[in-house]
């Protein structure tokens, strides 16, 4: 999973995150991330939600980014809280439109990347995303992890 998503940041490869990189999705898990995109979504409403409150947890400069003191509950700052439905249709529109074709994903992230350029100045950068892809990532692998006990 961690491999189809590092084009969000623009690099394939990268030695400080390798440690705690999940391994890449089989054929046979995008297969079943596809088909059960919906039954995920469903059973985990606030997925996106939760994942985005962790990533600001792990760190500060998340926060920072977003104008919010050390020590404020991301949940009661409006702005930040807007970003999980946004997130998870950008998800969406990778892992079902683009079946998790990994050519396509990168298109598309380098599209996304190229209009969010300018938030860097804003104290937001790429590394946040890398935060957040473990940790989505893990989410997503554990859910399908559960699946495939099932079947």
């Amino acid at each position: 999973m961690q491999g189809i998503f590092s084009s969000i940041r623009g690099a394939i490869s990268h030695d400080a995150m390798k440690s705690s990189q999940p391994e890449a999705l089989t054929n046979k898990e995008k297969k079943i991330l596809i088909q059960q995109w919906t039954t995920m979504i469903e059973h985990n409403p606030d997925l996106f939600k939760k994942a985005w409150i962790r990533s600001s947890q792990r760190s500060t400069s998340i926060k920072k980014a977003f104008g919010m003191e050390e020590n404020e509950d991301p949940e009661k700052n409006e702005i930040f809280m807007r970003l999980p439905n946004t997130i998870e249709a950008f998800f969406k529109n990778l892992l079902i439109d683009c079946e998790c074709d990994e050519k396509k994903i990168r298109q598309k992230c380098e599209q996304m990347g190229a209009r969010h350029i300018d938030f860097s100045v804003r104290g937001f950068h790429s590394n946040f995303w890398d935060i957040f892809l473990v940790i989505i990532s893990l989410l997503f692998q554990s859910f399908i992890s559960s699946l495939l006990s099932i079947i």
